[in-house]
């Protein structure tokens, strides 16, 4: 294996994807790990050097988005009192 040059990033081709949702390799309608091995060569062929996976596990749902959604939520218009 021949050693990488230490800036390959600056010119390499980043493929994101979902594991769920690229390649099921099951069956069972959701994409997975064997489903996406199975595909490295076609991905290879597109040129792709480097692969970024999104997350493939529950999220505990600490992140920004909920802490917005709650925000939203806490500005809802009250009803009027007579």
């Amino acid at each position: 294996m021949t050693q990488a040059p230490p800036e390959w990033y600056k010119s390499a081709v980043f493929y994101e994807l979902s594991v769920r949702t690229f390649q099921d390799g099951n069956g069972d309608g959701k994409g997975d790990f064997p489903g996406l091995t199975s595909r490295l060569d076609y991905l290879k062929n597109l040129g792709v050097d480097c692969l970024w996976l999104l997350p493939w596990f529950p999220s505990p749902l600490r992140d920004m988005a909920k802490i917005a959604r709650l925000s939203a939520s806490s500005r809802k218009p009250k009803p009027e009192t007579a």
